[in-house]
């Protein structure tokens, strides 16, 4: 796929959704790359739903588990811990 397809792709609202999605996590530094990827990856395979990203983004910290980071939620509870 080209830039210009990505472009078209993804609207001001769909962005605006992701980032929230990706903010109800404190995520390390390092892996925010990775869970903003993650993110992006299931957008395009047809995950539109808010709610299902962020269930999909949690399953997936939670599938990275290893030890070396929490994942706390907007609450501040700890949740996961990310490798």
């Amino acid at each position: 796929m080209t830039f210009d397809i990505y472009r078209e792709a993804f609207r001001a609202d769909d962005l605006a959704m992701l980032r929230r999605v990706l903010a109800r996590h404190d995520v390390r530094k390092t892996a925010t790359d990775e869970a903003a990827r993650f993110l992006i990856h299931k957008f395009q395979e047809g995950v539109a739903h808010e709610s299902d990203l962020a269930r999909a983004l949690e399953t997936h910290l939670t599938s990275r588990s290893s030890g070396s980071g929490i994942v706390e939620s907007r609450a501040g509870s700890r949740r996961n811990r990310i490798g």
